[in-house]
């Protein structure tokens, strides 16, 4: 994002509750201000969200494009998460947002950051049955999935418990960091090896 900002429209989209768009649009255009922070900070998400989202790695990604936005490049962020206070599905509500903001802005281009599983392009049985993800519902669209994979390190997440959680490697954790043509599993087109992963608070 940071790199085609330079030369084209560019949105980052995040797994954010759509509802917080407004708190995001005005901190965007503010000073960045410890004040700002804590009024972006006042929602449900951040307050009272514990599944490792509403982190201080999550807040400094907004931080980076509010300062991109200041220093005149054409970047955005938007927040895509449908799901709170209804009864939708998350893949079908995670997708809506998706769409929506697309369908608003036909010549920008977007980044979406979402879990793994949501930006798969294929359908998968899982204990409870068959998952439609994100990534099939929004294949009208030809968006480009990702997967990405990791050396052992650790994330904060509810598994169930929510805290710090240590992670086995995601296969291929070796070689140099960056992009892979291809997946270790289905629904991927490529992968994004990290040089380490570590949980934010």
């Amino acid at each position: 994002a940071c790199s085609l900002s330079s030369s084209a429209e560019v949105a980052v989209g995040i797994e954010v509750s759509s509802h917080d768009q407004p708190l995001i649009d005005n901190y965007l255009k503010s000073q960045g201000t410890q004040k700002d922070v804590e009024t972006l900070v006042s929602s449900d998400f951040w307050q009272k969200g514990r599944d490792g989202r509403s982190s201080e790695a999550m807040l400094q990604l907004i931080e980076d494009i509010r300062s991109l936005k200041k220093d005149g490049h054409a970047v955005d962020l938007f927040a895509f998460d449908d799901q709170p206070g209804t009864k939708l599905e998350r893949n079908v509500a995670i997708a809506n947002g998706i769409r929506r903001f697309h369908s608003g802005h036909k010549d920008t281009r977007i980044r979406a950051l979402l879990v793994n599983i949501h930006a798969m392009r294929s359908e998968m049985t899982t204990s409870s049955g068959p998952l439609v993800p994100s990534g099939v519902l929004l294949g009208d669209l030809s968006p480009v999935s990702i997967l990405i994979t990791y050396p052992p390190g650790t994330i904060w997440a509810c598994m169930p418990a929510c805290g710090v959680q240590s992670l086995t490697p995601r296969s291929p954790a070796t070689g140099l960091a960056g992009f892979k043509e291809g997946a270790p599993m289905g629904g991927y087109s490529h992968s994004f090896l990290l040089s380490s992963i570590t949980a934010s608070p």
